[in-house]
């Protein structure tokens, strides 16, 4: 009899460990799902576009110049803030902005399709106005990393 009052107990336990896992999954999901309200500084997709145009060729020079990691990002920090400034981007409304299309992954896509268009625009440029030139514009050199 002892045996038997405690088989319940055992298997109510492992039923509510079941039941809370399977709760955790379901608020995960719904927490993932949860819409992300746009922020009150949202940057247009135009700036964003430009912004990590910028940003991506930044880190493409650093990556092609072999910048050991340690130092990379103060660096990065600079020209961040550099790319921030020339645009007339507060960094806070990026980030925010950023973190939005993190929530949207299709507006994400689109816009990241934006910013693949602008760089093989930027790439078919170059290669029209100096295709043999073997000159490498001043925006690619090290220079251009302070």
């Amino acid at each position: 009899m002892i045996t038997n009052s405690l088989k319940p107990a055992t298997n109510w336990h492992i039923g509510t460990s079941v039941n809370r896992y399977i709760l955790s999954i379901v608020l995960f999901i719904a927490a993932c799902n949860t819409p992300n309200p746009k922020p009150k500084k949202m940057l247009s997709d135009e700036v964003m576009v430009s912004a990590l145009v910028e940003l991506h060729l930044v880190e493409a020079r650093a990556d092609i110049m072999g910048i050991p990691k340690d130092s990379l990002l103060p660096l990065l920090q600079t020209q961040y803030q550099d790319i921030f400034t020339n645009l007339d981007i507060d960094s806070a409304a990026f980030g925010a902005t950023f973190a939005y299309y993190e929530h949207n992954p299709a507006q994400m896509d689109s816009l990241y399709q934006k910013v693949v268009d602008a760089l093989v625009e930027r790439e078919s440029n170059y290669r029209t106005s100096a295709p043999d030139s073997g000159v490498v514009p001043k925006s690619l050199t090290m220079d251009s990393i302070k």
